[in-house]
C-alpha cells in the first residue's frame, strides 16, 4: 500500500522528526517523566512525525495577543485515527459534563489511560499478556483563560476523608478552653518529623460531577492529583539555549510565511523550537502545591482523577502538531497481579502486528525519510504495520464515514455511516 497517497488524500501532511530535534527530544522527556507515579506498564517512543492538517493552515493563534497556546496530548481508538486526520478532532461526550468537548492531556499516561492503552490482553496461543501500539496526538490548544470548575458533585464514596472531617464536623465537639492552649508547652519538631510531614496525605475531595459550562476561547481544567513540576530545571536550562536560537530564526520564518503551501513542512520545522517552551515536560508533583483560587474546598483540593484532563469546546480552538506512535508495556507488577479477560481494545497487539506484516512484506513505505527513520532506529515492519492498521479504510462507531475520493470536504460535508 502507498501510505505516502493515501496521507496526501486525508489532506495532511507527515514528515519524521529527527531524533535530535528540540522537539523529538521534549517529547521523549514528557514521556519519561510522566512515568515517575506509574508502574504497572512502561511506554515506549517508537517514532514522532509532525502533522499538519490542510485546514488548520488557516487557523491564526498568534493573532490576538492575549491568547496562550499549550501544547497536550490526545488519544483515540486506532480505528479513529484516520477519521480524526480527516474530518479533525470532534467535540465528544465525557464522564463528567453533559455537553460534548475535546480531552486533551497534560501527562501521556492519564491519555493511555483514557483509550484503554493500559490494558493488555493475553495471547490466545501463549496466554501471555501482549502490548500495545498505538498513534497518539500532541495538539497545541489557543485559549485566553484555563478555568477550574466550581459547580461540582462529590463522589462522597472515594472523598472518606473530607467527609470524615468536613461534612461531619460537629462544632459543639470541640469544647477545649482556647485559654488552656496558652499554658501548653511548645516542643520543636525533630528531625523525624519533620520528615514524616514532607510525605504527609495529600488532602483531596474527589468530584464526579461538573455543571460548570466553557466559554468560547476557554478551557475548563479538571484537576488531578497529579501535575507537571513548572519551571522544570532542565526545562529552563534548554529554553535559554533555544531563546537565542529562536531570535536568529524569526527573520527566516517571517520570510518563509509568504512562501506557498509546498513550504509549510520547512516552516514547521523552523519553529519546533518555538513550541519547545509549551511542551509540560516537568515530572509529576501533588497538585496541591500547584493549584490556587477556586480549586480548592474547605482546605481539599477538589480533583476528579489521577491527572489533569482539559476540556476543550471546539475544534477551532486545536492544531495538530505531531504524531507519536507509542507502545505500551505490561509490567511484572501487571503481570502477576492482573487477570483480564478478552475486551474491546483502542490498539493492536504487538503479535497481531507481527502476523500481518508476514503477509504484507511487499508493501512500501508511506515515504522514503520513513523508510530511512525505521533503519536508523531498527524497527522493521513495526511502524508500517501500525500506519496500515490506522489508515485502512473501515465502518467506525461513532465516527463519520472516510470519503477519500472527496477527502478535500470538511466533516460537516461527509456522509455519515449507514447501518
Amino acid at each position: 500500500m502507498n501510505y505516502s497517497n493515501l496521507l496526501q488524500r486525508l489532506n495532511i501532511t507527515v514528515e519524521p522528526l529527527e531524533k535530535k530535534n528540540e522537539s523529538y527530544k521534549s517529547i521523549e522527556t514528557m514521556i519519561a517523566n510522566g512515568s515517575s507515579c506509574e508502574d504497572n506498564y512502561t511506554v515506549e517512543c517508537i517514532d514522532c512525525f509532525t502533522a499538519t492538517r490542510s485546514s488548520d493552515n488557516l487557523k491564526d493563534f498568534k493573532s490576538d495577543k492575549n491568547n496562550k497556546q499549550s501544547l497536550l496530548w490526545y488519544g483515540c481508538y486506532n480505528s479513529s485515527v484516520a477519521a480524526k486526520l480527516l474530518n479533525g478532532i470532534s467535540p465528544s461526550f465525557n464522564s463528567f459534563t453533559s455537553y460534548k468537548s475535546i480531552s486533551c492531556w497534560d501527562n501521556i499516561y492519564g491519555c493511555l489511560d483514557s483509550i484503554s492503552m493500559s490494558k493488555f490482553q493475553r495471547d490466545k496461543t501463549t496466554c501471555k499478556f501482549q502490548p500495545n501500539l498505538g498513534i497518539l496526538m500532541i495538539v497545541e490548544v489557543n485559549y485566553k483563560t484555563i478555568s477550574i470548575p466550581s459547580l461540582i458533585k462529590i463522589d462522597t464514596l472515594k472523598s472518606e476523608d473530607y467527609t470524615k472531617n468536613v461534612l461531619e464536623y460537629n462544632e459543639d465537639d470541640d469544647t477545649e478552653d482556647e485559654d488552656d492552649d496558652k499554658n501548653c508547652i511548645v516542643i520543636k519538631d525533630d528531625e523525624d518529623d519533620k520528615i514524616n510531614k514532607s510525605h504527609k496525605k495529600e488532602k483531596y475531595v474527589y468530584c464526579k460531577e461538573i455543571n460548570d459550562q466553557i466559554d468560547r476561547d476557554q478551557i475548563l481544567q479538571v484537576t488531578g492529583e497529579l501535575s507537571p513540576e513548572p519551571n522544570n530545571p532542565s526545562q529552563s536550562n534548554n529554553n535559554n539555549n533555544n531563546n537565542n536560537n529562536n531570535n536568529n530564526n524569526n527573520n527566516n520564518n517571517n520570510n518563509n510565511n509568504n512562501n506557498n503551501n509546498n513550504n509549510n513542512n520547512n516552516n514547521n520545522n523552523n519553529n519546533n523550537n518555538n513550541n519547545y517552551n509549551n511542551f509540560p515536560i516537568g515530572r509529576p508533583i501533588p497538585s496541591t502545591k500547584i493549584i490556587k483560587g477556586n480549586g480548592w474546598l474547605n482546605g481539599y483540593l477538589k480533583v476528579w482523577g489521577k491527572y489533569n484532563q482539559f476540556l476543550v469546546p471546539s475544534n477551532s480552538m486545536i492544531k495538530l502538531k505531531y504524531l507519536v506512535i507509542i507502545k505500551t508495556t505490561p509490567s511484572n507488577k501487571y503481570i502477576k497481579n492482573k487477570s483480564m479477560s478478552p475486551s474491546k481494545q483502542s490498539t493492536t497487539t504487538y503479535s497481531s502486528l507481527l502476523s500481518s506484516s508476514n503477509s504484507n512484506n511487499n508493501n512500501n513505505n508511506y515515504n522514503n525519510n520513513n523508510q530511512n527513520n525505521e533503519k536508523n532506529n531498527g524497527s522493521g515492519n513495526f511502524k508500517n504495520d501500525i500506519w496500515g492498521s490506522v489508515l485502512t479504510v473501515k465502518k467506525r462507531t461513532n465516527d463519520q464515514i472516510i470519503n477519500l475520493d472527496d477527502s478535500d470536504k470538511e466533516q460537516s460535508d461527509n456522509k455519515k455511516i449507514k447501518k
